[in-house]
């Protein structure tokens, strides 16, 4: 279980990596609050596919693990990323917790 106090420091380092593990560590009830992603929900748009936090922002949305600050699907908006979503292209293995934890992974299988 993460507590509270590295739930806070994660979510503010703006690191893309463990901001998805961070939000899947949530998904899953592994941690003792829940995070503040206000941040990461204003990373939900176009512009943000394209700069230094392109995977944070196509994950977290294609996961539905954050909504977009603005309601819209940024994703769908660039047709590199929505064939990418499409396809069902993941960054992220969540499958691999089952290594970890000993517990598969709740997310349904992505089909290839």
């Amino acid at each position: 279980m993460l507590p509270a106090t590295a739930v806070s420091a994660v979510a503010k380092m703006m690191d893309d990596c463990c901001a998805i593990m961070l939000l899947h560590m949530a998904k899953r009830d592994l941690c003792e609050a829940d995070p503040d992603v206000t941040a990461f929900a204003d990373l939900m748009d176009t512009e943000s596919l394209q700069g230094p936090h392109w995977l944070m922002s196509y994950e977290l949305r294609v996961r539905d693990w954050v909504k977009p600050t603005s309601g819209t699907d940024h994703i769908s908006r660039d047709s590199f990323f929505a064939f990418l979503r499409e396809k069902g292209v993941r960054f992220y293995d969540s499958g691999a917790v089952e290594a970890l934890t000993g517990r598969p992974d709740e997310e349904e299988e992505i089909p290839y």
